[in-house]
């Protein structure tokens, strides 16, 4: 990593086409080393891909509790903007129930999404089922479920790998959606 970023002249405003920083990058791969290590070089934790996606949404969608409490601990703000997944849709999409409860557990609420080509209201509880991670469901608290699930008039079915509407591993770059609400 140091190597990459001399060659790169110390640029902490590195960002790749979609505008995503190698900060962001590592908390998504969940790599707590390299995150603490480019926290240490100055990267900004403020900074937003060109989506509006945060550092507490890379976090989340990563899968390591290390990074998570890393990003928490910074202490940003986190404000639903419409339009995108929010951080607990990227924690249900990975499946991983530990992060979830602790997102819960910082006041973060789901709402829902809709799509344009797929009918009905996503919660995150229809995400982790498209995704194949209903098992995982099982392992919430009661109350981070009640919190979560809004109900029967949200999607339940299970999605395909590959086919149009997603893709796994997208990296917080996907088609996905046309709009956030709050419930």
């Amino acid at each position: 990593m140091r190597l990459a970023y001399e060659h790169y002249h110390a640029n902490r405003h590195l960002a790749e086409p979609h505008g995503r920083s190698p900060l962001q990058l590592s908390a998504r791969g969940g790599h707590a080393g390299t995150f603490r290590y480019l926290m240490s070089l100055g990267f900004d934790p403020i900074d937003k891909d060109l989506k509006g996606d945060s550092l507490l949404h890379y976090a989340s969608s990563g899968g390591s509790f290390l990074v998570l409490e890393a990003v928490l601990g910074i202490g940003l703000p986190f404000s639903p903007e419409g339009g995108h997944w929010s951080p607990l849709h990227w924690a249900y999409r990975m499946g991983n129930p530990e992060i979830i409860e602790r997102l819960v557990e910082e006041g973060l609420r789901g709402g829902y999404v809709t799509h344009p080509q797929l009918e009905g209201r996503w919660d995150p509880v229809s995400i982790a089922i498209y995704h194949g991670n209903e098992k995982m469901l099982e392992e919430l608290s009661a109350l981070c479920r009640s919190l979560l699930d809004t109900g029967a008039d949200a999607v339940r079915f299970h999605g395909r790998l590959h086919n149009d509407y997603w893709c796994c591993g997208c990296f917080h770059v996907s088609r996905w959606l046309k709009s956030v609400e709050t419930i």
